[in-house]
Formats: C-alpha cells, structure tokens, sequence
C-alpha cells in the first residue's frame, strides 16, 4: 500500500540508499546576520525531488529527538491496543525551517503524540513518502529537520525546468484557463522599491490572514505602487513579507513588517477562487494615512 500523507511514514531506516544528485547530509551555509542560513537546495533522499530552496537556519551542536511512530496492526478503535508503536533517534545537526510556505514540497503526517508527551507533526515528502524527514510542534509554525535525513545540493546546480515539470498526465491549458478564471488559489510575488506601498491591509474577513482591503491615495491624488503596478487587488491576502512568513499576525504586525523592511521589498500575496476579476466591484480608494502604529488605525 502507497503512503499517503496522513498515515506515519516508514522510519528512516526504510530509506534505500540511492544514487544523490548532491551530498547526503550536506550542510553548505550563507551568513545572514548572526545566522547560518541554508546555502544549497534540500532534497529529498528517497526520490531527490527537491524540497527547500536556500531556506532554512543551521542548528549545530543541538541535541534533538526525533520519534518516529510505527503503526500498531493489532490496534483497532475502542480496543485495548495502542494505535502506534515508538521508535525515537537522537540528532545534534538541524535545519529550522520558518513554516510551512517555505517548502516546495512536503507532505504532513496526522498530528500524533508521542511517548514524551508532545504533539507533533512528522515531516515527510510528498512526492514519495518516504520519511519521518522531521517533525513540528503541532500549532506552532517552526519545522525541524535532521541534517542527516536530507540530501543537500549547490543551488547553482538545481534545474527549475526539471524539478517543477508538471505532471505527464497534467492538462496544462485546463490549469492555465482555470488561473484565469479565478477558478485556482494562486500565489504571487510582487517587488516594490517604494517606501508608500497605498495599500491599506485589515484582518480577512473569513479569519485566515491579513488582505488588502483598499487601496490608498494622497491629498493630490497620487496613487501608490501597488495600484499602478496592476499585479495586486483589493481582496489579495499577504502572506509573506521579505520572505518571512505572516502566519499568525494580525495587519498591525504585518504593517509593521512591510514599513520597517528594508526595499527593494518582496511581498508574496494569495489570491483565492472568490476574489475573481470585476467581482468585488470597483476599485476601492480612501485617503493615505501615515502609519505610526495601533494607535494611527482607522
């Protein structure tokens, strides 16, 4: 039976040793301030589809366990037998990894709690299954990954065309006519060099993240940078701001992000089914207001 995201992945002494395009247990890195960053790509060790790009912060010298459950055949619900049997392995090199948007491919066993106590998250891959690959705390964004469960190669020598080809069996013009419909949540990356942005953002409506609510004009009538650009729309939620994830943050705390980030300024927006083309009417604009914070909020 194939693995599927929700059941417990194989233990890592499942993995088959294969021919890598990289160095197993790789752990190449950039200096980003007081930290070392993730240099290369993390692929992983079973199928080498990649699943991190230069993302992810070196935890040497930490020890860390990893539990790794085993399903139990004799367990059945009501019954007297436990659903898993443990296995755990100490590691002392890890990756931390922001969220989960960081990843280009991962899939995410069933939260499970394990012998010490904690619920938790196994990480695995999504194209193969093969894993436990890490772990996150359930309800908390951090992902931790074994250096040692993961194949890492120079960024230099990853091919996009290969590693992002669709499917053989993918209709291609379907998806593209479906993006442009509206009909698919995409996601979209939007560079400003600008300090005013004229985006006036607010919580979602639906509770999930911080969208652009209006679009903000000054006393003569400049628009902003975002407006004139054409890619955002009213309705667009930010989710990730100098690719720093806005999970979990309100639009205060987000504003504070985009106006205290340095520019050039990468802002990642998510547009859903529901915020077609023409759908939610005209263009909404209100006045420009200086953000100084909570306390300036309309």
């Amino acid at each position: 039976m194939e693995p599927t995201p929700n059941d417990p992945p194989p233990p890592p002494t499942c993995i088959p040793v294969v021919e890598h395009p990289g160095i197993p247990g790789g752990r190449l890195t950039r200096k980003d301030g007081l930290f070392d960053c993730n240099a290369g790509i993390l692929r992983c060790p079973r199928c080498t589809s990649r699943m991190l790009s230069t993302v992810g912060t070196l935890i040497p010298d930490e020890s860390r366990t990893l539990y790794i459950p085993r399903p139990n055949k004799d367990f059945t619900p009501g019954g007297t037998e436990v659903e898993f049997t443990w296995e755990s392995k100490d590691y002392t090199q890890w990756w931390q990894i922001p969220d989960i948007d960081c990843f280009d491919n991962v899939g995410m066993s069933k939260p499970v709690t394990h012998p010490a106590g904690e619920t938790v998250e196994i990480v695995l891959c999504s194209e193969c299954g093969a894993g436990p690959l890490g772990y996150r705390v359930a309800g908390s964004p951090p992902l931790y990954l074994p250096c040692d469960l993961l194949v890492q190669q120079d960024a230099a020598l990853a091919d996009d065309d290969e590693d992002f080809k669709a499917p053989a069996n993918a209709n291609l013009e379907q998806i593209k006519a479906m993006m442009a419909d509206g009909n698919l949540t995409t996601q979209f990356k939007v560079v400003f060099g600008e300090a005013r942005l004229g985006m006036m953002l607010n919580d979602a409506p639906d509770g999930v993240g911080v969208e652009v609510q209006a679009f903000t004009v000054t006393e003569d009538g400049e628009l902003g940078a975002a407006e004139q650009g054409g890619e955002v729309k009213v309705g667009d939620k930010v989710v990730r701001v100098a690719n720093v994830s806005t999970a979990g943050k309100n639009y205060e705390k987000v504003l504070d992000m985009v106006i205290g980030a340095s520019r050039p300024l990468e802002i990642v927006f998510e547009r859903g089914p529901k915020n077609k083309v023409g759908e939610r009417g005209e263009v909404e604009r209100v006045a420009h207001r200086q953000w100084e914070g909570k306390d300036t909020a309309p």
